[in-house]
């Protein structure tokens, strides 16, 4: 058996308008035993929620994938939650790759795209926790953001680079790229690669873009000085710099 486990139905139906806000539980059915594998690196929801929602069946197979929301939805926002290469078939591990669960608590389903390539010229191999994702530049919108929140909308690019981000509202955006190390869908400065677009894009109709990430240089800090014995002082610090003076 090499088929994939098959998507029969869902509870809200998959593209369903109107979903209320307040939503407790998702429900997708399947047409065999399956089981969700890696699913903390593979499921990737956009918008991202700040609680995240709990995912079944992880240990024990079921015939449906259950999730728990444990907090209310957007008005008027389309859900979508790609679970990459999570569901899997529980005999054989065959995968289901890239099934996509979406749906909109408003009255249509935004229906816009961005497409293009992630990549670090100074590696041979690309990374594997290569996430792009998109900010809505608005009246709250700060450059800081980048460092505060999850972007608005998030994909993994595959092994090659490639992303797509769909489903998108039309508007302003800021568009980035960062190797997710720490694996909490957020840039960490000083820890991960980085890359991003100069321009804001103007996203009225499909586009496509390429990106470039590149280590960052953190701000230089001060950390901890301690005495390791003897006349032996230790000066920890983090950042760049051509010049330390010690006194």
């Amino acid at each position: 058996d090499e088929t994939p486990p098959k998507f029969l139905s869902s509870n809200p139906d998959t593209l369903s308008l109107n979903v209320p806000t307040d939503l407790n539980e998702i429900r997708i059915n399947f047409d065999e035993y399956i089981l969700l594998k890696d699913h903390t690196q593979n499921i990737i929801v956009s918008p991202p929620f700040v609680q995240n929602p709990s995912f079944m069946p992880v240990g024990t197979p079921n015939k449906y994938v259950r999730i728990k929301l444990n907090e209310p939805l957007k008005e008027t926002t389309t859900y979508n939650i790609n679970f990459g290469n999570a569901i899997q078939d529980h005999n054989e591990g065959n995968k289901l790759p890239y099934f996509q669960y979406v749906f909109s608590t408003g009255d249509y389903i935004d229906s816009l795209e961005i497409s293009g390539k992630a990549n670090v010229p100074s590696l041979r191999k690309q990374p594997k926790n290569l996430i792009v994702g998109l900010y809505k530049i608005d009246s709250t919108y700060t450059d800081s953001l980048i460092l505060t929140e999850k972007p608005f909308y998030i994909a993994k690019a595959a092994e090659d680079g490639s992303f797509k981000l769909n489903y998108l509202h039309s508007g302003k955006y800021q568009l980035i790229a960062f190797d997710d190390e720490v694996q909490n869908m957020q840039f960490d400065i000083g820890k991960e690669m980085f890359g991003f677009r100069k321009e804001p894009i103007e996203l009225t109709e499909n586009q496509s873009f390429n990106i470039e990430l590149s280590n960052q240089i953190a701000a230089y800090r001060v950390g901890k000085a301690e005495q390791k014995g003897y006349g032996h002082l230790i000066f920890r610090f983090s950042g760049n710099v051509d010049e330390i003076d010690v006194k």
